[in-house]
C-alpha cells in the first residue's frame, strides 16, 4: 500500500514518521468527467517524483453538486486566495473517455 510505503519512507530530522494529513503543497486540477482510477494513479506518480507532497483534491472538498449555491463572490475570494496560498498545481490530463 502506497501509504503505508510512504509512512515508512520519509522521516523527520528527530526520526518520527510525518502525518498522513497536512497543509496542503499541492492543488489538484482535474476534470470530474475523467476515470477516476487515472487520475489517482497521476496523483501516485507525482508522489513518486515528490514525497513530501499533500494534496488539495476538491473531491474530498468541494461537494460540486451544490456548487450552484455558492456565490461568484465565494468562488473568486476566498475559493480562489485559498488555492493561491497552496502554491503549486498539478493539471492531471487525460484523453477522452
Amino acid at each position: 500500500d502506497f501509504f503505508q510505503q510512504k509512512k515508512h519512507r520519509n522521516k523527520f530530522k528527530d526520526g518520527s514518521t510525518p502525518p498522513p494529513v497536512g497543509q496542503a503543497t499541492v492543488f489538484v486540477s482535474h476534470a470530474w468527467r475523467y476515470n477516476f482510477q487515472k487520475t489517482m494513479q497521476a496523483l501516485l506518480e507525482y508522489a513518486k517524483l515528490h514525497p513530501d507532497s499533500y494534496f488539495w483534491f476538491d473531491v474530498f472538498c468541494v461537494n460540486q453538486n451544490v456548487t450552484e449555491e455558492l456565490s461568484q463572490d465565494w468562488w473568486s475570494t476566498t475559493f480562489q486566495s485559498n488555492i493561491r496560498r497552496i502554491g503549486e498545481v498539478l493539471l492531471v490530463l487525460t484523453p477522452p473517455v
